[in-house]
């Protein structure tokens, strides 16, 4: 038979014999435990953090060291395949608004986001890099092609809140260049079937300065799908029918240039001037009449009307002259005012 002893002798060794160890030592215990397990967590985010900022340290080193190396002997002045075959500029429009057409200065305006893409085969790096998204500081040290909008009235870079601008570095050398700008153009227009007409406001996108020989332009998705709209078109006074794109030769001072061309086929609506023109005169006219239905003898009320409605159409056309262009010959709403008249005065 055990002894008292040797039975509680094991029973502590089987329960950790906690109960010897006194209060304040397991509370000891336990925080040194707690604080063991904080710092090993901490620790490991910090271990985790610190790599993650040497490898974007590695990355941003990398994408310096190559940036130092392409720009080493670059020359800005010098268009990539100089004195070989023309630099090809791949081009293509996306149209956020258009509008408003302008009748008295035959102009139109139209807010847009202008793409371009060519490639220097000075600027390659390796492919594992992979594009680079650069700041638009970086593109003033780089050749860029000197664009230009040759029936342009004015146009602007937006700025606002910092400049709409963004290029992209391909490893292959190539470069997408995208600027956000507003253009008001020149607009030929044929008013001879005016209101009932329809413009075509031509758009025509080249160099300044580099001949086709050295600078050609080409549409980048090709003819007829390089210029969308962000959103559908909603004009006041027209609508849009087609734009056809085309790419051609021009002739600029004994020189052949490489242009772009745009037709926006506009047809006036017909609304406008139905309600504020041809309905008031038509009544006009058609109040004149009255004058037959009174006695001939009563001279003075006969005049009064014709007077009247030959004022009042007067009114009407010098208003219709105030949002119409001054040209030097007869629209079809001048012929129409004219025949009113006509009847006015045979009345």
């Amino acid at each position: 038979m055990l002894e008292a002893t040797d039975l509680d002798d094991d029973r502590c060794s089987r329960h950790l014999c906690v109960d010897m160890f006194p209060v304040e030592d397991r509370t000891i215990f336990t925080r040194t435990v707690w604080f063991i397990w904080i710092f090993v967590v901490v620790n490991g985010q910090i271990v985790d953090n610190n790599t993650n900022l040497t490898a974007a340290s590695r990355r941003t080193h990398q994408i310096t060291t190559i940036l130092d190396s392409l720009l080493k002997n670059y020359d800005a002045n010098i268009r990539p395949n100089f004195g070989e075959s023309p630099t090809k500029i791949n081009f293509d429009i996306l149209v956020s608004s258009f509008g408003p057409i302008q009748d008295i200065d035959m102009s139109f305006t139209m807010n847009c986001y202008f793409r371009q893409r060519w490639r220097d085969e000075r600027l390659q790096f390796d492919e594992e890099v992979g594009v680079l998204p650069l700041s638009t500081r970086m593109l003033e040290r780089l050749w860029r092609p000197d664009t230009i909008f040759y029936n342009s009235k004015y146009s602007y870079l937006h700025t606002i809140p910092t400049s709409n601008r963004l290029w992209r570095l391909f490893p292959n050398g190539s470069i997408w260049y995208s600027s956000r700008i507003t253009v008001k153009a020149r607009c030929n227009m044929n008013l001879r079937h005016f209101p009932v007409d329809t413009q075509i406001c031509k758009f025509f996108v080249g160099s300044f300065a580099n001949s086709a020989s050295d600078v050609q332009y080409d549409w980048r998705l090709g003819n007829n799908r390089s210029v969308n709209f962000d959103t559908k078109v909603l004009l006041s006074q027209f609508d849009l029918i087609r734009f056809p794109q085309y790419d051609e030769v021009t002739e600029i001072n004994g020189r052949n240039f490489s242009v772009l061309r745009v037709d926006f086929v506009l047809k006036r609506h017909m609304g406008y001037y139905i309600l504020q023109v041809y309905i008031p005169s038509s009544m006009l006219v058609m109040l004149s009449w009255v004058s037959f239905f009174i006695h001939r003898e009563a001279t003075a009320d006969r005049v009064n009307i014709g007077v009247m409605t030959f004022l009042s159409l007067a009114t009407l056309s010098f208003d219709i002259r105030n949002y119409t262009a001054a040209v030097s010959y007869l629209t079809a709403l001048d012929w129409f005012i004219f025949m009113a008249y006509a009847f006015l005065l045979a009345s």
